[in-house]
């Protein structure tokens, strides 16, 4: 079998490094490090391409099976802190971009 012109041994066991595979520039951008959430939202087909190779949660038969319910949790923690707590804003900030 050959993988990106390289023969490999059909027995041969294939691993994925999820660290690089998300700081992949070709995937993610030229600007991997950096913590840049819009990058999600500027280009559909860039999007599709990030969400086919985003690996946190592991891929295929080796999927953490514990994703939906983590997700759900997270999602219910931020609603009970709201329902909890009341909330007001007191101060506006402005955020100034650095070089």
């Amino acid at each position: 079998m050959a993988i990106d012109g390289m023969w490999v041994p059909e027995t041969a066991e294939i691993g994925a490094n999820p660290y690089l595979i998300h700081r992949n520039k070709d995937m993610f951008g030229e600007d991997v490090g950096v913590y840049r959430p819009e990058r999600w939202l500027e280009n559909p087909e860039r999007t599709h391409l990030m969400d086919r190779y985003d690996f946190v949660w592991g891929y295929g038969s080796r999927k953490c099976v514990g994703k939906n319910i983590a997700l759900m949790d997270g999602q219910k923690f931020v609603l009970q802190v709201y329902q909890i707590h009341s909330y007001t804003i007191t101060q506006v900030l402005t955020v100034i971009a650095l070089p």
